[in-house]
């Protein structure tokens, strides 16, 4: 009984480790990218395949003066005409304004972005993230169940 006791405090702690672990990662990433609003959830299909529905994109806002450094790039900006954030690939750029597309989509967006309105530049993005989060945290309410129910071994000693 003891072996079973330490075996789910032991991976009860590694779970919770992992989990705390992505979490200072991510909050890590914010603070040395040094951007207001790091990282995004991509709730459509329109980058896929490179940006599936329900990835977390993390952002670079450190793209520089010259908007033809964004063409060829994922870019998150705000969008006045749909009044959300989106993700979208730079095609184009015409003066301060550039042209934008997702990947599946079969035409170019209608707002043209400007300086102001770009957030940054897509860095990375981990698909499936919920799947990700909502595992560790689902594992972990398991163990803990797990953990509360095994048998005291106080109680069970003669």
């Amino acid at each position: 009984m003891k072996k079973t006791h330490t075996t789910a405090k032991i991976v009860l702690i590694a779970a919770i480790l992992l989990f705390l672990f992505i979490t200072l990662a991510i909050l890590g990433w914010c603070h040395w990218k040094n951007t207001s609003t790091p990282i995004f959830m991509v709730t459509s299909n329109s980058m896929a395949p490179y940006i599936p529905k329900n990835s977390l994109v993390l952002i670079n806002n450190r793209w520089g003066d010259d908007l033809n450094n964004l063409i060829g790039r994922p870019i998150a900006f705000y969008n006045p005409l749909k009044k959300k954030i989106l993700v979208h690939r730079v095609v184009s750029v015409d003066g301060d304004l550039v042209s934008t597309k997702g990947d599946y989509n079969h035409y170019l967006d209608n707002y043209q972005p400007g300086r102001k309105d770009i957030i940054g530049y897509v860095e990375h993005s981990i698909e499936y993230f919920y799947i990700l989060v909502f595992g560790l945290l689902f594992i972990i309410v398991l163990l803990i169940i797990i953990y509360k129910n095994l048998p005291d071994q106080k109680k069970t000693a003669h």
